[in-house]
């Protein structure tokens, strides 16, 4: 069965089938619609953990400058960009979490007509998830870097 309203007599109510398509393209704008909000996230975590890291590489070589040889402030810089780098790892971490657990809902039993395309074997891998862990394991990454690399230790 492919989720399709069932035929009775060879013919099919057109009432019946319009309210099938309808429901099923609303399931499918509110799974794009949590896609879309995954990929704002991303945005948002990239963002930290960029100008993060451009904080404190930024601070580190401007402060000596101006100071002679010596930062006025050195941990400063380290720690507004270990926030900011942690800040956007935490927020992919939990934009995914919230993204799997609204998407285990959406193709729950309730939602199981609607869900997908039946003929598919497996559904396609999804991209929105794989940057997301993509940019979480970067964030990760800058922020054992930074830890290692600054005299915060």
């Amino acid at each position: 069965m492919n989720g399709a309203p069932e035929k009775r007599d060879g013919e099919s109510n057109p009432s019946t089938l319009a309210a099938f398509a309808r429901t099923q393209m609303a399931w499918l704008r509110t799974r794009m619609s949590l896609e879309t909000t995954l990929a704002a996230w991303v945005r948002t975590a990239t963002s930290l953990i960029g100008f993060g890291f451009a904080i404190v590489q930024f601070l580190e070589h401007f402060g000596r400058f101006e100071s002679g040889g010596q930062a006025k402030g050195p941990h400063l810089g380290s720690a507004v960009g270990l926030v900011l780098i942690g800040a956007g790892s935490l927020t992919t971490m939990i934009a995914i979490w919230e993204y799997r657990r609204v998407l285990k809902y959406l193709e729950s039993g309730a939602f199981r007509d609607f869900a997908g395309v039946p003929t598919m074997r497996r559904p396609p891998p999804d991209v929105a998830v794989w940057m997301a862990v993509l940019v979480c394991l970067v964030g990760v990454l800058a922020f054992v870097v930074m830890i290692c690399s600054s005299e915060l230790r």
